[in-house]
């Protein structure tokens, strides 16, 4: 079913309508919908603004200290202190360090071979 809400240019709202009202999440007059709808619209403000960061500066050397970060950004998120999008950052930048060392660590054990290789 279609919201009720009739815009100024006549036509009606063509969104559907939440469950038990007649109208949608934007034009319903329920108090509950309305607090909902104020929160997502300063949240949205605040979306795309940079965050500061209050944390200091980390050094990552090894796989086990991304270990180290991936536990303390899941338990960060389970707790609310760190929301969804900046724990996917976080694991997104972890697999491509992941990566890197697996690389760094394959050219290692290459030039090990080759030197051995060649010194026969």
């Amino acid at each position: 079913m279609e919201c009720q809400f009739v815009k100024s240019d006549g036509e009606r709202c063509k969104a559907k309508v939440l469950d038990n009202d007649k109208f949608c999440f934007f034009h319903s007059k329920n108090e509950e919908v309305m607090q909902s709808r104020k929160q997502a619209a300063s949240k949205g403000g605040r979306s795309n603004k940079k965050v500061e960061c209050t944390q200091d500066p980390i050094k990552i050397n090894s796989t086990s200290e991304i270990i180290d970060l991936y536990e303390k950004t899941v338990n960060d998120l389970r707790a609310g202190k760190i929301d969804i999008r900046r724990a996917n950052s976080i694991a997104y930048i972890c697999n491509s360090m992941l990566k890197a060392f697996e690389q760094r660590d394959m050219v290692s054990k290459l030039e090990t071979l080759e030197s051995v290789l060649v010194g026969k």
